[in-house]
């Protein structure tokens, strides 16, 4: 197959896309939820969690640009990943968990399928049952592709990295890769 073959027929699919955009005004608040699966890696189990996302989507169609603020929980299975503990130590017998608040923006294109980039960061803390093992900078970023299913409603998936980058000489850096549904509602 040709260069020129190529650059034609992906000119010709970045048309057909941009022409299938809705051109209804795009400026309304969304809340999408999220089912994660987390996988630490070093880990024999993953965890789960749910995070909630509240945006506004700002009117530039074709384009999906708009802040963002998250807030999740995740769940790690008892005595698996021993987050935030100094190296020799372990909680066996203890659930980790991780909680975090992020703000940032996504950005995407707007039609019946929507692909969108997003980054967020801001507080996050790890704990051990009720002991808080380490607290830090919380950062999100990664991929979401949701389909319109009306005006008002979005379903898809997202994939991802989470971190948490502990502070104050803690121990317990964080890094993980989250994906799962999601269900968006546009006002």
């Amino acid at each position: 197959m040709s260069r020129s073959y190529v650059r034609v027929l992906a000119s010709a699919l970045v048309v057909a896309a941009l022409g299938s955009v809705s051109t209804e005004s795009r400026a309304e608040p969304y809340v999408v939820g999220v089912l994660e699966g987390w996988f630490v890696p070093n880990t024999t189990t993953p965890g789960i969690g749910a995070t909630v996302i509240g945006g506004w989507g700002l009117d530039l169609d074709p384009l999906l640009i708009g802040p963002q603020l998250a807030v999740g929980g995740h769940f790690h299975a008892v005595g698996h990943t021993d987050v935030g503990l100094p190296p020799g130590e372990s909680h066996d017998g203890v659930g980790d968990f991780l909680l975090r608040a992020t703000v940032g923006f996504s950005v995407g294109i707007a039609g019946p399928v929507e692909v969108s980039l997003y980054g967020r960061g801001g507080p996050g803390m790890a704990a051990a049952g009720d002991l808080v093992t380490s607290a830090g900078v919380a950062i999100d970023t990664g991929l979401s592709v949701d389909a319109r299913l009306s005006r008002d409603v979005t379903l898809g998936g997202q994939a991802g990295y989470a971190g948490l980058f502990a502070i104050g000489g803690q121990t317990g850096d964080l890094h993980a890769i989250s994906i799962g549904p999601r269900l968006g509602v546009w006002f």
